[in-house]
Formats: structure tokens, C-alpha cells, sequence
């Protein structure tokens, strides 16, 4: 067997003593450069992702420490309903092995010095406005806000309350 490249195997296809039919891959290399994160995504999330975007990745096989890392670009997946997010990480010391899995999130928008508050403490008013319900001491009043960013968790509140002041979250 003669490789077309120079590179580390990735995996092999089969045991000593099988029969391999002919035009059957045998052995998966992988470029022997620095180690690239590949993620499945799909094809709605992947419109949002973009070349330079910043990622925060974990491996499942390490000690729990957050690396960076950077898009890479977008490709067409294994099926139609996936893509593929090609992520460069700063893997700062050991690299993992080859398969190993893990984690990331990417960073889509930010912003530095944001006030956030829980998403579940935004809620909406009779006209459509977003509103949160702000406490002070026994006192709870609605008071129009505007919302920024947001994502699952977290609301940026652009106005209307002020860093320091109580938020009533609710059950």
C-alpha cells in the first residue's frame, strides 16, 4: 500500500485476515498538521456562522479547561440536513487524539459592558413592549426596557434599568 500523502493514521477498516474487495478504503489518514475541531450543525445555524467567528471549546476527554478557538469556515455535511463548522483551536500544549470528541460554542455577536439580565425576567407588555418587573425594597414596578442581544439564557437591557438595581425574576 502506498499512500498519496505523508500523514498519521487516522483509522483502519479492517483486521488482520480480512479480505478487503477492490476499491474499498483501508486506512484513513489525517493531514499531519495542527489538529482542526470539526462540528455538525444544522443548516439554519449554520447560516449564522461565519469565517473569524471566536469559539470556546472543551474536549470530553480533558480536565475541563476552555480553549479558543476561531472559525475556520462552513462546509457541505454528510447529508443534507447538517453542515460542517471547521474550527481552528489553540490547543495550548498537549493536542488531543485523533476522534477525541468534545464541545464548542460560537460566539455569534458581543458585546463588552452589557447589562444583562435572566431572559426570563423580560416579559411583554400589553402593546408589545419588552418590560422588566424592577424591585425596590417591597415595591415592584413595571418598566419599559429595551433588549439588545439575547440568546437562551441571558437579555442585554440597553435601557430603562440601571447596573445595581433588582429584577424580578419569578418563578
Amino acid at each position: 500500500l502506498r499512500a498519496p500523502f505523508s500523514g498519521v493514521i487516522a483509522s483502519i477498516a479492517a483486521q488482520p485476515g480480512s479480505r478487503i474487495g477492490a476499491g474499498q478504503g483501508l486506512i484513513v489518514l489525517a493531514n499531519p498538521g495542527e489538529p482542526v475541531l470539526e462540528a455538525s450543525v444544522l443548516p439554519a445555524d449554520a447560516a449564522r456562522l461565519a469565517t473569524g467567528q471566536s469559539a470556546r471549546v472543551q474536549l470530553d476527554s480533558g480536565d475541563g479547561t476552555t480553549l479558543t478557538g476561531t472559525v475556520l469556515g462552513v462546509e457541505a455535511g454528510p447529508n443534507s440536513a447538517s453542515k460542517l463548522v471547521r474550527m481552528q483551536v489553540d490547543w495550548s500544549g498537549a493536542r488531543p487524539a485523533y476522534g477525541s470528541t468534545g464541545r464548542a460554542d460560537i460566539v455569534l455577536q458581543g458585546k463588552t459592558d452589557a447589562l444583562l439580565v435572566p431572559i426570563r425576567a423580560v416579559r411583554t407588555g400589553d402593546k408589545g413592549q419588552s418590560q422588566v418587573e424592577v424591585v425596590d425594597g417591597d415595591t415592584h414596578t413595571l418598566v419599559p426596557v429595551t433588549v439588545g442581544i439575547t440568546n437562551v439564557n441571558s437579555a442585554e437591557i440597553v435601557s430603562g434599568v440601571e447596573a445595581g438595581q433588582y429584577v424580578w425574576v419569578g418563578a
